[in-house]
C-alpha cells in the first residue's frame, strides 16, 4: 500500500489499486510528466502481481530548460498531476505526490469506502525520482544487449517476457557473476511487502552457496569486475582523468581557503587582506583552474609560493 510518505494522512487513504486502474492512471501521469521532461521511464512491473501501490516515474532533462535548471519546480509538477499534497525533495531523491481518486474510479474501493473505518478520501501516490547524483555517472555503454552480453545473460530471454517469477530468477542466477550467498547477510533487513524482491532473496538462500564470499574475497572481486568493465567497455582512461581530476579539486579545496592563505601569511583575521591576496593569486594564475594545475604538479607548495609573491607584491605586512 502506497501512502507511507504522506505522514499526515492514513495509510488507507492510498489503496492498492487493481491492474485495470494502475495501467489506466499510469498512462494518464505518464502524458502529464511528458510534457515537463524530455526523458521519462516507468519501471517495469513484476509478473503476477494481483495490485499495485505507488505509481513510480523516472525523469531527466526538464523540457524548459533554458534556466539551466535540472528539475521542473515541484508546484508545476503538482499542477501537471493535479496533486493535492506534495512532499518535495531536491536534488537526487524521490518527491512524491498525492492526487484525488476521481468519482468515477472510486467504485474500484467499494469495500473500503462502505466500511465504518473507511477514509473519506482517496489518493493514488505518484513518486517522481530525479536520478542527477552529486559525482558524475561513467556511461559504460547504452546497449542493452552489450550489457547483457558483459553480465552473461541471454537478451532473447529478456525480450521474450517472463510469466513468472521463478522465471525472472532463473534469468537472473544466469549471470556469470551471479551468488546466492551474497543474500545471506541482507535477508533479515527485507520487507515481506516487497513481495517480489523477498521472494528472491528466499529463493536464493536456497541455493547451493558457492565457496569464498569472505569480505575480502568480495571486495577483491567487484575489482576485479570493475577493472574488467572498464577494459571490455573502453573507460578505463576516462575513469583515471576523471579521478586525477577530482584528487586535484580535493587538495585544491584544502590548501586554497582563506584560512590556509591567513595562516602562510600571517594576516589574521584580517579577511579583506586575505580576499586581496586570494583574488590577486587567481587573477595570475588562471582562476581556479590554473591552480588546480598547479596542485597536480608543483602540489601545495606551489600554491604557498604563489601567495607569498602576491603577498610582497601588494606591500602587505602580516599581524
Amino acid at each position: 500500500m502506497g501512502g507511507s510518505a504522506f505522514k499526515f494522512l492514513p495509510t488507507t487513504a492510498f489503496p492498492r489499486l487493481p491492474p485495470p486502474l494502475y495501467q489506466s492512471q499510469k498512462a494518464r501521469f505518464l502524458r502529464a510528466i511528458q510534457g515537463l521532461y524530455v526523458h521519462v521511464l516507468v519501471p517495469h512491473e513484476g509478473p503476477e502481481k494481483e495490485s499495485h501501490g505507488d505509481i513510480d516515474f523516472l525523469v531527466c532533462t526538464p523540457r524548459d530548460g533554458n534556466d539551466g535548471a535540472v528539475d521542473v519546480p515541484h508546484q508545476i509538477m503538482q499542477e501537471a498531476l493535479g496533486a493535492l499534497h506534495v512532499v518535495p525533495m531536491e536534488g537526487n531523491r524521490t518527491s512524491n505526490f498525492a492526487v484525488p481518486i476521481g468519482q468515477e474510479d472510486r467504485h474500484y474501493f467499494a469495500s473500503s469506502i462502505n466500511s465504518e473505518d473507511g477514509p473519506e478520501d482517496l489518493y493514488y501516490q505518484v513518486d517522481v525520482h530525479y536520478p542527477h547524483p552529486p559525482h558524475p555517472t561513467i556511461v559504460l555503454s547504452t546497449s542493452y544487449d552489450e550489457i547483457a552480453d558483459f553480465f552473461g545473460l541471454d537478451m532473447g530471454r529478456w525480450h521474450a517476457g517472463f510469466k513468472t517469477h521463478p522465471e525472472i530468477f532463473d534469468w537472473v542466477a544466469s549471470s556469470r557473476f551471479f551468488d546466492p550467498s551474497y543474500f545471506r547477510s541482507g535477508l533479515q533487513k527485507v520487507k515481506p511487502e516487497r513481495a517480489m524482491y523477498f521472494q528472491f532473496t528466499r529463493w536464493a538462500e536456497s541455493l547451493e552457496r558457492r565457496n569464498g564470499t569472505a569480505d575480502e574475497v568480495v571486495s577483491r572481486r567487484r575489482e576485479q569486475v570493475r577493472e574488467e568493465a572498464l577494459v571490455r567497455f573502453n573507460r578505463k582512461e576516462e575513469v583515471a582523468a576523471y579521478y586525477r581530476q577530482y584528487n586535484c579539486r580535493q587538495m585544491l579545496k584544502e590548501a586554497w581557503n582563506g584560512h590556509r592563505v591567513s595562516q602562510w601569511t600571517g594576516l589574521g583575521e584580517r579577511w579583506k587582506a586575505v580576499k586581496q591576496v586570494m583574488d590577486g593569486v587567481r587573477e595570475a594564475n588562471g582562476g581556479n583552474e590554473g591552480l588546480a594545475r598547479i596542485i597536480e604538479v608543483e602540489g601545495e607548495e606551489g600554491i604557498r609560493q604563489r601567495v607569498m609573491n602576491v603577498f610582497d607584491r601588494l606591500g602587505l605586512k602580516a599581524s
